[in-house]
C-alpha cells in the first residue's frame, strides 16, 4: 500500500532523517557529571546474582529500562519499530511509540505502530503530542481508538511546547492544555504519563499534572538530542536560539525526587549504565534511552541487542561497585551532588 505523503508524515520523516544524520544534541550536559555514588572497594556481591528487575504501573521489568519514544507513520519507521520491539519483549523492557497522530489522521498508518505481535508481553506504550489535544481536531474517541488498535498499555502525552513553537507550523496556542489533559486522564481508560522531551520537566507543572491525574512522570531533560535545534533543519529561525533552552536531567530528577508522589522515569541524554544507575539512586524508577537506541535500530537486530546488552551489564557492574544487589536497595546509596547541579539545586530548593 502506497504511503500517504501528508504534512504529518512528512515531519516525521524528517525528524527521523535528521536525528540520524546530524549532531543534534543540546551544547550542555545532562550534569549526571556532577553526581558522585561513593564506590565501595570491595563489596560481597555476586554479579550474578544482582536482581535488577524493576516494577512499573503494575508490571514487572526484567531491567529499569524503556525504549523511549521514537518513530512512527512511515514505512522506514514501521521497519525500525519492528526491531525495538523484538528488542523489548526478548530483554524484558518497556517500549514506547513515537506520535500517533498520523494514524489518527490517517488510520491506514496503523500497522507501522502495531508492534503487539512482536512483543506480546512487554510494557508498550502509546504517544499523542500536546498539540492534538489542544487542536480543534483533538477527538477523545479517535484517541482512544487509536491507542486500542495499537494494543498500548499506558500513553505519553508529549509535553513538548518548546520544540512546538520552534516549529515552523508548530502549535501556538496552549491555554486549554491542563483541562485536555485532565479529560484524557479521565476518559481514555489507560494510565497516562507526562512527558517533555528534551527541555526538562518543572515542580509547577509536575504538580499540576499530577492534580490532572497523570500516572507517571518523564522528566527528558536536556542534554540529549534537542528538538528545538532539530526543527532548525527545517527551517526554523529560532530553534538553533533554543538549542540550550530548558533544565538538565540530572537537575529535573532532583527537582522532582522529593515534591512529587509519582514514579519518575529519567530520559533525556542518558547513554550508559552509570547514568541509569545515578538516576534510580536518585529517586528514578526507569531511565529512557531513544537516541542511541534509534542508531543501532537502524543498523539492525544485532547491533541494537549488543548495545542493550553493554547497557545491561554496565547497571549490573555499577550496582556490584557500590554494594546494592538488587533495585529495591539502591536508594540506600550514599552519593554526592557537585559543581553546577549542587549550586543550583541550593538556589532552586528555596523556590519552589
Amino acid at each position: 500500500m502506497m504511503q500517504k505523503n501528508t504534512e504529518t508524515t512528512r515531519r516525521k520523516a524528517d525528524h527521523l532523517e535528521i536525528v540520524c544524520t546530524n549532531n543534534v544534541r543540546s551544547k550542555l550536559t545532562t550534569g549526571f557529571e556532577d553526581v558522585y555514588l561513593v564506590p565501595r572497594t570491595l563489596s560481597e556481591v555476586s554479579y550474578d546474582s544482582i536482581d535488577i528487575s524493576s516494577e512499573f504501573l503494575g508490571r514487572t521489568l526484567r531491567a529499569p529500562l524503556m525504549i523511549s519514544s521514537m518513530t512512527g507513520g512511515t514505512e522506514e519507521a514501521g521497519v525500525i519499530n519492528r526491531t525495538l520491539a523484538l528488542a523489548a519483549q526478548h530483554y524484558g523492557l518497556a517500549i514506547s511509540l513515537g506520535s500517533q497522530k498520523a494514524m489518527i489522521e490517517h488510520p491506514e498508518l496503523a500497522r507501522t505502530y502495531q508492534i503487539r505481535r512482536y512483543a506480546p508481553d512487554a510494557l508498550i506504550i502509546g504517544n499523542i503530542g500536546i498539540d492534538y489535544l489542544v487542536s480543534s481536531d483533538f477527538s477523545i474517541n479517535k484517541l482512544s481508538h487509536a491507542l486500542k488498535v495499537a494494543g498500548v498499555d499506558a500513553v505519553y502525552i508529549h509535553l513538548n511546547m518548546v520544540q512546538e513553537l520552534a516549529q515552523v507550523e508548530g502549535c501556538r496556542d496552549f491555554t486549554a492544555a491542563y483541562s485536555k489533559i485532565a479529560l484524557m486522564c479521565e476518559k481514555i481508560g489507560v494510565p497516562v504519563i507526562a512527558k517533555e522531551v528534551g527541555h526538562g520537566m518543572d515542580p509547577i507543572t509536575s504538580k499540576k499534572l499530577e492534580d490532572c491525574g497523570v500516572a507517571a512522570i518523564d522528566i527528558a531533560g536536556l542534554g540529549g538530542t534537542s528538538w528545538a535545534y532539530v526543527e532548525s533543519y527545517r527551517g526554523s529561525e529560532i530553534g538553533e536560539t533554543f538549542r540550550d533552552w530548558g533544565i538538565p536531567t540530572c537537575l529535573s530528577l532532583m527537582l522532582l525526587a522529593d515534591r512529587t508522589s509519582l514514579p519518575v522515569i529519567s530520559s533525556g541524554g542518558i547513554e550508559n549504565g552509570i547514568d541509569i544507575t545515578k538516576s534510580l539512586v536518585l529517586g528514578a524508577k526507569l531511565a529512557g534511552i531513544a537516541r542511541l537506541f534509534l542508531a543501532k535500530a537502524v543498523d539492525g537486530e544485532d547491533a541494537l541487542s549488543k548495545q542493550i546488552e553493554n547497557i545491561i551489564s554496565e547497571i549490573r557492574c555499577t550496582m556490584a561497585l557500590i554494594g546494592v544487589s538488587s533495585i529495591a536497595d539502591i536508594h540506600e546509596v550514599p552519593y554526592v551532588v557537585t559543581g553546577k547541579t549542587r549550586e543550583m539545586i541550593d538556589l532552586l530548593a528555596k523556590k519552589y
